[in-house]
């Protein structure tokens, strides 16, 4: 039996049977993906964002409270922003320190997996944060993307028209220890 095939790239020879196991595959691959975003689980998220800590953020570094701020700066091992550590001011009511998450770290983290189970990412945060740091801290706050964009229109005086642009809809997420 002989094989139909292509010369689609410089020439190469693809058979219809490889395109066939090539369809497959990517078929396969693409339901195995869709099968593990919507059911990964608690423990599995876990396990992935402590993975991501360690690896991607490392030590965390406090600095030194200064006089007359209500917030201490938190940065990673690379000296990039990672949270602000508030001890007075708008603070969420009930909480003594609020660890505030910094919008590099969340885009940073969000371009590696998207933030679907706000709860777990907020208590492995805090947890991770805690265990590097040793200072007690009982509440999380963040602003993550909630898939969603809106337009909206601006005047250009340059041109003196009307544009429409596109910009993501973020949401805040405060989580508190019990």
């Amino acid at each position: 039996m002989e094989q139909m095939c292509f010369n689609f790239i410089k020439n190469k020879p693809i058979c219809f049977y490889n395109l066939i196991l090539l369809q497959v595959g990517f078929f396969v691959l693409s339901y195995i993906y869709l099968y593990m975003k919507y059911t990964i689980t608690k423990d599995q998220y876990r396990r992935v964002l402590l993975k991501y800590l360690n690896s991607f953020v490392g030590d965390l570094i406090v600095r030194p409270k200064e006089k007359g701020y209500a917030y201490r700066d938190v940065d990673t091992s690379n000296n990039d922003e990672f949270a602000s550590l508030w001890h007075s001011g708008p603070i969420t009511k009930g909480c003594k320190k609020e660890l505030s998450l910094s919008n590099v770290f969340i885009n940073d983290y969000e371009s590696f997996i998207p933030i679907n189970r706000k709860k777990v990412f907020s208590e492995v945060v805090l947890e991770y944060f805690i265990l590097k740091t040793g200072i007690k801290c009982d509440c999380v706050e963040f602003s993550y993307f909630t898939g969603k964009y809106r337009d909206y229109e601006m005047y250009d005086d340059e041109s003196d028209e009307v544009i429409t642009k596109t910009e993501k809809k973020f949401d805040n997420y405060q989580y508190k220890k019990r």
